[in-house]
């Protein structure tokens, strides 16, 4: 049955380049069980590293970073954590965002501002961040934004990938650390 199977997707990428078929016999043969015979060669998806070259594997961060959240970057490590979002309803049916931030450690109140940079169709930044000075909802447009805080004392940061969904009050939880 698997042989049958094997051979009507090979009929039917006859337009298909070697290379493809080759990928695609490998695939049915690992799903098979490895029980499909192939005579089509084998080919490697991993690109093998030149002789020499030893990956250095670290499991932690020997230097610290330093946290500009003003500036349209990724962080190396993102900081703090940003707890999923939850949703009000809201009279307008505009899209609000709202931040509740805490620290990490205690979970005490803390009072932040954040920068939120849209990220943009091929996984940019866009230059222009959006600004909260405060816990206020305020409206903005639904999507996937890069996320900074800091609290206001200047000691606390977070930092990561938020969703915002569109027509409600998104209520994001930031544990600044």
């Amino acid at each position: 049955m698997r042989a049958i199977i094997f051979g009507v997707i090979l009929v039917s990428l006859s337009a298909c380049s070697n290379l493809e078929i080759k990928q695609l016999a490998d695939t049915v043969s690992d799903l098979a069980g490895g029980n499909v015979p192939s005579n089509l060669g084998s080919y490697s998806s991993k690109a093998e590293p030149s002789s020499g070259y030893k990956h250095q594997n670290q499991q932690y961060v020997n230097e610290t970073e330093n946290f500009t959240f003003n500036d349209a970057t990724r962080q190396n490590n993102d900081l703090g954590l940003i707890r999923p979002v939850t949703y009000e309803k809201n009279p307008k049916g505009l899209t609000m965002v709202r931040f509740l931030g805490y620290h990490q450690d205690s979970g005490a109140d803390i009072t932040s501002r954040q920068y939120m940079y849209k990220i943009v169709d091929n996984g940019w930044l866009n230059k222009k961040p959006v600004v909260s000075f405060n816990n206020n909802a305020f409206v903005v447009n639904s999507g996937a934004y890069y996320l900074k805080g800091q609290s206001n004392s200047g000691s606390f940061n977070v930092s990561g990938d938020v969703l915002l969904k569109r027509g409600v009050t998104n209520v994001v939880s930031l544990e600044l650390e």
